[in-house]
């Protein structure tokens, strides 16, 4: 197969990524090794001018678009014009490279009707497969508008939808019955997975200290890295520390409020945004995950975390309670400062037996369930039916 990788946000940007995004690259570079041809299409990291290139990479061949970005964005007229210019510039690049390609997968609604709208204007037969996730569907506030309509197109136009889990695509498929009105054309429900390594398998550092991580964006929406400080604060565990991994627009309220308080300033770390081989490290040299939020769909930073052997401590909410049971291949807290309090304190007070077993059942799991070589050759069945359609 010919397939088109596309999405405007992506691991080769100059911007931190999330689970999203390295799925795509990963997915890019499993089907590459199943003898397929495929291209990860992207816009540039940063700069006011670039005229296209094109890279090598493991196993597809990375498009960097031409682009061309005018200052004084804030201003309606030259925002227009930079929409309309890039517009061109896009159409002109994909129907120079990709007019006889098989199928192009992405997941931003908007980039979706942008393909869409490629599609129609030079009546090509490459199907398009949207890769589903969060939740960003369900938010009331789309309901109208010009967004309104990009997601109506986007679902109805779309050859399939590639949902991560089935609770998701039952989500999903309820509020399309119910909001737009959408019926899809095809779905299946298949993640990449993540790559298994063995180079970094749980081992905490032996110095006294109770370390707990939690991997994730700052953001005002879902994430609630404010109920794990709070939970933190209240623990009587002396010697602890909270890590956390991430960036986003509510970072720099979390740590001057950690800096203003005596007790927080010493115990709790910010270490940003971290690639994918280091933060194995932390989390392995770690006592315990921890990602509190209020949804989620099959969280990266979850079975990333599984997959070293690291025992995790996960909200009870859709779609984390779907794949982690409690007690038995990870631990699950109401969304309480007192239930998620209790819930650490109760696994530090575990013998350590119980703790590795908890670890290992985690990690056998994600074997089991999320290794990305065999994913992505389901996922390439399912590109390859839809074709055939």
């Amino acid at each position: 197969m010919r397939i088109i990788i596309y999405s405007t946000k992506s691991t080769f940007s100059d911007q931190s990524f999330g689970g999203a995004e390295s799925s795509l690259t990963l997915l890019a570079e499993e089907l590459g090794k199943l003898n397929n041809q495929v291209c990860f299409v992207t816009p540039p990291p940063f700069k006011r001018l670039s005229t296209g290139n094109i890279f090598k990479k493991n196993g597809f061949s990375l498009h960097f678009l031409p682009v061309l970005r005018l200052p004084a964005q804030r201003i309606p007229f030259f925002k227009e014009m930079n929409l309309r210019i890039n517009n061109y510039l896009f159409q002109n690049y994909m129907r120079k490279w990709f007019s006889d390609f098989d199928l192009v997968h992405c997941f931003s609604p908007q980039d979706t009707y942008r393909l869409i709208e490629w599609k129609r204007k030079n009546s090509l037969n490459l199907k398009i497969i949207i890769r589903s996730v969060g939740a960003f569907w369900k938010n009331e506030n789309i309901n109208e508008g010009r967004m309104s309509k990009v997601l109506n197109d986007t679902w109805a136009k779309a050859d399939s939808v590639c949902f991560i889990h089935e609770r998701q695509k039952a989500d999903c498929l309820e509020v399309l019955a119910t909001r737009y009105n959408v019926e899809l054309k095809d779905s299946f429900v298949q993640d990449i997975g993540i790559q298994l390594s063995s180079e970094a398998s749980w081992s905490p550092i032996n110095d006294g200290i109770f370390r707990i991580i939690m991997v994730g964006r700052f953001s005002s929406v879902f994430k609630r890295q404010d109920l794990l400080i709070k939970a933190f604060k209240k623990l009587s565990i002396h010697n602890s520390e909270l890590i956390f991994a991430g960036d986003g627009e509510t970072k720099e309220g979390y740590e001057r409020l950690c800096l203003n308080d005596p007790f927080l300033k010493t115990r709790v770390k910010f270490i940003g945004f971290v690639g994918t081989p280091a933060l194995r490290g932390f989390m392995s040299s770690s006592s315990l995950f921890c990602l509190a939020s209020d949804s989620e769909g099959l969280c990266k930073s979850v079975i990333e975390a599984m997959s070293t052997g690291i025992p995790i401590l996960v909200s009870n909410v859709d779609v984390l309670s779907e794949y982690v049971v409690h007690n038995q291949n990870g631990l699950l807290a109401e969304n309480s400062v007192e239930a998620w309090t209790n819930e650490i304190e109760g696994y530090y007070n575990l013998p350590v037996a119980d703790k590795q077993r908890i670890g290992i059942s985690g990690k056998r799991y994600v074997e089991e369930n999320y290794n990305s070589r065999v994913c992505a050759k389901k996922i390439q069945q399912h590109f390859l039916r839809v074709l055939a359609q």
